[in-house]
């Protein structure tokens, strides 16, 4: 009985002996290389173990120094130190039964996820109660050269717990993780995570990641060898996350701060946001989709530059942007924007222009395929300067509709620009300005409506106009002429459509249309008078008189009509009035009404100031004898042979002959031809003053002398007055 018990008891010691050396120096040796055996059996890649140990009393193992690489150097992964503790279950489980687990320093890098870690049907079942990682790291890298400028994300200072996971049938397990993301952003997560055959249902929280942080891997291209990236963008954000059997979901909103975007061949910032928040996000996987309910941008500022040539540098960007937009197929609704800046330094001006719009407030909806954008803001920071501007693209990136208007501009932020064109710059004023742009296929069309109020130009310059501009141009004389009695312009700058090249632009075919205005206007500045009226006479700056008289013909007093209405509407300007006389006609009639008083006065024939020579009766025997009187006495024995020569009966051709001989003896003072003058610029002053201008406004010159042998008329010409 003795001997039994000895042998007993020595087997059960032989046999913990057994078991002790078998666990403390076998089981380590077979554990460490069955781990690399199967790993490298199932993917293909390399496993390395540093050290393990197994304490086969506590059913526990520890392992160090562990590396794995995956076959296309696409992943590594490597641990400090595991330790394990089984459950006695997995003696008759048929997979792994782990009560305790602590993963101490792993870091995992790669730049693609391995096949074998997609998760797999054939993963050996595992049960663990408790998962501790401590200190971990995970990097995901642009590229296998494993350098600092190719992390794109950047877990550190990883924390993750998993309970009860596993189990028949296999049951997922609770998690938790936290981390820093990229040096200074955090990530904390939690949900329930099934790693076979792969499904995880979470919650995701994260904030200042910084996505320049990516690099080269957020580059847009303008197609012209320049390049723009991401130079800050701190995102935060809360999502609920899922994926199972491949499909991935993440529905939840995620915000911006600091967001910029720079020119990265000259990193000067083309686009900031102080932050930009996606409400309502959705993202599928497989096909790739992506929604936005609402996306709000905080004092978002555009950037433009307009080079020397006149060239939008930064709108070079546009077409790049839009294509992305294109590629990811987002479905963003609407996108409201709060207190926006639009900046535009204009180096086609010198010294460098620079004209900001600020408060800019607005939307751009999408709906049936189409866009709209709609903004309004200050100009140049005027608390009553209002931008609203309507955009409609067409389904081409090249074309679409823009509608512009600025209400309550102060004039002097377009003074730049006439300078340039004209050398004049602008004084005061304010300015509501309307342009309706259309652009397809390269035609556009653009029309437009100006209106000023109190609209004043500048100086002249010392030198009249400054080197290099194009034009000069009568600028006072054009605004006189459309500026009415409120103080106010009402113009349309004429544009004619066409087609967009590299020669001329929109911008510049407005200020080409504006010179071809200004020279239209004040080429025949009457014309444009009589057109305030809707009629436009020929010639309403010409007033007829007949020759001799001061009286206004029918037609003149229409066309002084047309002018007095006119004057009244443009109260800048005045009329000059130089009175006319002609020293051949006018001689020749004055001679004639001369000679016909006498004639009257002497023989009775009619009150005084009537006659003519049409009213004289030379078949009257008074006048006749008055004739023959004046003949003696007024002319020579030859023109009185010549006469009677040529008219031997002495009958009325005879008499009348005399008559003309008279006329042409009679002599007409300088002093009464100027007279004369005078007193048609009077009749001129009187029908303007009876229509209603104030005689304050007509200038009245010095006489001006013609001589018209053939002429049957006089013309008066007035001349247009800048008061």
């Amino acid at each position: 009985m003795r001997t039994s018990i000895r042998i007993v008891i020595a087997t059960v010691m032989a046999a913990a002996i057994v078991y002790t050396l078998a666990g403390f120096l076998l089981v380590p040796y077979l554990l460490k290389r069955q781990i690399i055996d199967d790993f490298t059996a199932r993917t293909g890649g390399k496993v390395t173990l540093g050290q393990s140990s197994v304490n086969p009393f506590l059913l526990s193992t520890n392992l160090s120094q562990i590396r794995i690489d995956a076959p296309d150097q696409q992943a590594f992964f490597t641990i400090g130190n595991v330790y394990a503790r089984f459950d006695i279950a997995s003696l008759w489980r048929r997979g792994w039964v782990i009560r305790e687990m602590l993963v101490d320093t792993p870091h995992l890098q790669v730049v693609a996820l391995p096949e074998w870690y997609q998760g797999s049907s054939s993963m050996p079942l595992v049960s663990i109660r408790h998962l501790q990682v401590r200190r971990g790291q995970l990097q995901w890298m642009e590229s296998t050269s494993g350098t600092a400028a190719d992390t794109m994300v950047d877990l550190t200072d990883l924390e993750f717990t998993l309970e009860n996971l596993g189990g028949e049938p296999y049951k997922p397990g609770q998690f938790t993780l936290a981390a820093v993301l990229n040096r200074s952003g955090w990530l904390r997560s939690s949900g329930s995570l099934k790693p076979v055959p792969g499904s995880l249902d979470a919650t995701l929280e994260l904030g200042g990641f910084d996505l320049a942080d990516l690099d080269s891997t957020l580059v847009i291209s303008s197609g012209s060898g320049r390049h723009l990236k991401v130079r800050s963008a701190l995102l935060s954000g809360k999502f609920k996350v899922a994926f199972d059997h491949g499909q991935t979901s993440i529905r939840g909103q995620a915000g911006f701060d600091r967001l910029e975007l720079v020119d990265r061949s000259t990193d000067a910032a083309i686009f900031s946001a102080a932050k930009a928040q996606a409400m309502e996000l959705a993202i599928q996987g497989a096909p790739f989709s992506a929604s936005v309910g609402v996306l709000e941008l905080s004092q978002p500022h555009l950037r433009l530059a307009r080079d020397a040539d006149g060239t939008l540098r930064s709108s070079q960007w546009l077409k790049p942007l839009f294509d992305v937009l294109a590629r990811l197929q987002p479905a963003i609704p609407r996108i409201e924007i709060q207190d926006g800046l639009l900046d535009l330094a204009d180096q086609s001006l010198e010294p460098l222009y620079k004209l900001k719009t600020d408060s800019i407030k607005g939307s751009i909806t999408r709906q049936d395929g189409s866009t709209m954008v709609s903004m309004a803001g200050r100009v140049m920071g005027g608390s009553e300067s209002l931008l609203k501007v309507n955009w409609l693209p067409s389904d081409s990136t090249a074309g679409g509709q823009l509608d512009i208007n600025i209400g309550n501009l102060d004039a002097m932020v377009l003074s730049p620009y006439l300078e340039a064109v004209t050398g004049r710059g602008i004084a005061s004023g304010q300015l509501d300005l309307h342009f309706a742009y259309k652009l397809a296929d390269q035609q556009f069309e653009l029309k437009n409506e100006i209106s000023a109020l109190g609209f004043q130009l500048g100086e002249v310059p010392a030198n009249q106009v400054k080197p290099g501009t194009p034009v000069q141009l009568p600028l006072d004389l054009a605004v006189a002429l459309v500026r009415d009695g409120n103080d106010r312009i009402n113009i349309s700058i004429p544009v004619p459509a066409g087609q967009v090249n590299g020669r001329m632009h929109p911008g510049g075919l407005i200020s080409e249309g504006f010179v071809n205005l200004v020279q239209d206007l004040t080429r025949t500045p009457f014309n444009t008078l009589g057109k305030l009226n809707g009629v436009s006479p020929p010639h309403l700056e010409r007033i007829i008189f007949m020759p001799g008289d001061t009286a206004l013909p029918m037609a003149a007093k229409r066309k002084l009509g047309i002018l007095a209405s006119a004057l009244r509407q443009r109260p800048g300007l005045g009329l000059k009035l130089n009175g006319r006389f002609d020293t051949v006609i006018d001689k020749q009639a004055l001679a004639r009404k001369q000679v016909g008083l006498h004639i009257a006065l002497a023989s009775s024939a009619g009150p005084p100031g009537r006659e003519t020579p049409n009213s004289i009766d030379f078949d009257d025997s008074k006048v006749i004898s008055v004739l023959d009187e004046f003949a003696g006495k007024r002319l020579s024995a030859a023109e009185l042979e010549t006469l009677r020569a040529n008219h031997p009966q002495r009958e009325t051709a005879f008499y009348t002959a005399v008559f003309e001989a008279l006329v042409n003896n009679e002599a007409v003072s300088r002093t009464k031809l100027k007279a004369l003058a005078r007193y048609r610029t009077q009749s001129i002053v009187n029908q303007l003053k009876a229509a209603g201008v104030d005689p304050q406004r007509l200038q009245i010159g010095k006489e001006i002398e013609t001589a018209r042998v053939r002429a049957r008329v006089v013309l008066v010409t007035l001349e247009i007055a800048l008061l």
